[in-house]
């Protein structure tokens, strides 16, 4: 994530900077990763708030039946105001099906960012008895939480912000397309020869061991049979 710069919308309220990112099934984060306070303080982050709970981290992404995920983080600024600064959130890509030429396009949605403040005891909230409340990240703040967005900045030609060139269909949406490897579906006999060749030889090794085993075991054995009938006849 790229931001113009940290200084907060109101200075007299206590604010903090959030990101919410909607990640679709292809893509997840491990939130075990966000229990490191040292590995936060690297990538600019201060803590992670919310992630949707269920998310297996070992599946791949065509036995999946859900949408995706989401994820609620707290950005740790520059103590600066001015100056542009960067926030890298880790993700993690699942296994693809195979597909030809071993490249996939993904897209990943903007992430929204926005600054999460405290309102005054004084501050008045309007009421709208038709307005349907909850239904996104502020759910998961207070009711006297006031918000100031950042306006994202969409990629003008090809080739910015993650679009590839010759991706004129993105230019202006707020989404990257990234090209992400697969398993290439013209190669994959190459890979399957490979691992069966692999399996055989281990299965081999293997049996080849116990085989030596055995058999040290069985020649000890008959050793010591003959030493005790040797010990008897000269008794």
């Amino acid at each position: 994530l790229r931001i113009s710069g940290s200084q907060k919308p109101v200075d007299e309220a206590a604010c903090a900077l959030h990101a919410h990112l909607t990640l679709p099934r292809v893509l997840f984060a491990d939130k075990y990763q966000f229990d490191d306070a040292l590995f936060l303080a690297s990538k600019n982050l201060s803590a992670m708030h919310y992630i949707s709970p269920g998310v297996d981290l070992e599946a791949p992404a065509y036995t999946l039946p859900l949408w995706g995920s989401s994820l609620l983080l707290e950005l740790a600024p520059p103590p600066s105001g001015n100056g542009e600064w960067t926030a890298e959130v880790p993700l993690h890509l699942r296994y693809l099906a195979p597909s030809t030429g071993g490249l996939q396009e993904v897209h990943l949605p903007t992430p929204v960012l926005f600054w999460a403040c405290t309102a005054d005891e004084g501050s008045k909230f309007t009421v709208n008895p038709f307005e349907r409340v909850d239904l996104g990240y502020e759910g998961l703040f207070g009711p006297r939480t006031m918000f100031y967005h950042l306006d994202p900045e969409p990629a003008l030609e090809p080739g910015a912000s993650g679009i590839p060139a010759g991706g004129e269909k993105d230019v202006g949406r707020l989404v990257n397309a990234l090209q992400v490897p697969v398993l290439d579906s013209q190669k994959s006999a190459y890979v399957e020869l490979g691992t069966a060749a692999v399996v055989v030889a281990g299965f081999t090794w293997v049996c080849w061991c116990l085989w030596r085993v055995w058999r040290a075991a069985g020649y000890t054995r008959r050793m010591e049979e003959k030493g005790v009938v040797g010990k008897k006849k000269t008794q």
